[in-house]
């Protein structure tokens, strides 16, 4: 009998203690995620920055990961330029808003610090019409441009934030990190395309100066 037992109980202690580590990575694994990315512009440092001195133009490139400008509900913003300046939004399902923490520049680099919220957004009922967005998630955002040798520069975009409410932020923190990469070089292109047409722009006004 007492081989039995022992398989008897080894078959109850073995999915415990797999529990158990799983609870323990959900409750004590890394749960922050990183993203950067870079590229390299033939324009000037103020071809970037007439697009981020004032959030109502971050629309063109912060919100690009987002849906179509027509399926918008609502883009609002708050005190458009300085530390505390915002531009949100808010979809059918979601709702956020990113606000500018922070610019700093001198001769040789800029760079600006942002937080981003998001949430997921009830559908409306007809006993709570326009209900609150819930389950908010953070992010914090930094953008630099940086003198490059040639006369160029250096556009660089780096996020980080939380994967998600414990215990199950650990268990999606590469899921996580994937999708806000892609977003983050889908913000860095529209950016670097918008900084290429304000230079072209710029370069027109000066000749004929």
């Amino acid at each position: 009998m007492r081989p039995l037992r022992l398989m008897i109980l080894m078959v109850g202690l073995v999915p415990a203690v797999l529990l158990g580590l799983v609870a323990a990575y959900g409750m004590m694994g890394p749960n922050t995620w990183s993203a950067t990315s870079s590229v390299a512009l033939d324009v000037q440092a103020e071809d970037v920055t007439v697009l981020t001195d004032d959030v109502r133009k971050w629309r063109d490139w912060m919100l690009i990961d987002h849906v179509a400008d027509d399926d918008f509900t609502t883009v609002q913003t708050r005190q458009v330029t300085g530390a505390g300046a915002t531009l949100g939004w808010m979809t059918g399902f979601l709702a956020g808003e990113v606000v500018l923490r922070s610019e700093w520049e001198d001769g040789e680099s800029y760079s600006l610090d942002w937080l981003e919220r998001r949430a997921g957004r009830p559908a409306a009922t007809s006993t709570d019409p326009t209900p609150e967005p819930t389950g908010w998630t953070e992010s914090t955002g930094t953008l630099e441009v940086r003198l490059a040798d040639d006369g160029g520069i250096t556009l660089t975009l780096i996020e980080s934030g939380s994967a998600g409410p414990r215990p199950l932020g650990p268990f999606l923190i590469s899921t996580v990190q994937a999708k806000r990469h892609d977003v983050l070089d889908q913000r860095l292109s529209a950016l670097a395309e918008l900084a290429k047409v304000a230079a072209r722009r710029r370069e027109t006004i000066e000749a004929v100066q």
